[in-house]
């Protein structure tokens, strides 16, 4: 196996190949903000439901040694799982993530809600 690649599923393995950019990988700033950000951003949708604990870990921890530290979450991903708890992805996120200084990563997530469970929307955001 390459280093640059990263098995992080038990059945089917799937690559993490950000790594192989190295510490090439320069910051862009968001436009109309002061936010630096890798230009690959790191979903973690599977997070906290097929990929747990050290799995999840060792991805976070590759994606920061590639130069990474852009993150797309959202409150409802993995909801539609029976038995998965609510905001799993995003609580095993920042579990990861605790512990580093704040202004080492930024988090793109949602501004709603949508509960598959039971088939409704909300909002998350009080205007």
């Amino acid at each position: 196996m390459q280093p640059w690649l990263l098995r992080y599923t038990a059945d089917d393995y799937i690559v993490l190949a950000v790594a192989k950019l190295g510490k090439s990988m320069k910051r862009v700033t968001l436009p109309r903000s002061h936010l630096a950000v890798s230009p690959l951003c790191l979903g973690v949708n599977q997070f906290g439901t097929a990929q747990t604990g050290a799995a999840a870990a060792a991805i976070v921890e590759t994606f920061f040694a590639a130069g990474g530290n852009f993150f797309d979450t959202a409150r409802s991903y993995g909801d539609w799982i029976p038995g998965i708890a609510r905001g799993a992805s995003e609580r095993l996120l920042v579990a990861l993530l605790k512990g580093r200084p704040r202004g080492d990563y930024v988090l793109a997530t949602k501004g709603c809600e949508f509960d598959a469970r039971r088939e409704v929307t909300g909002s998350r955001v009080t205007p």
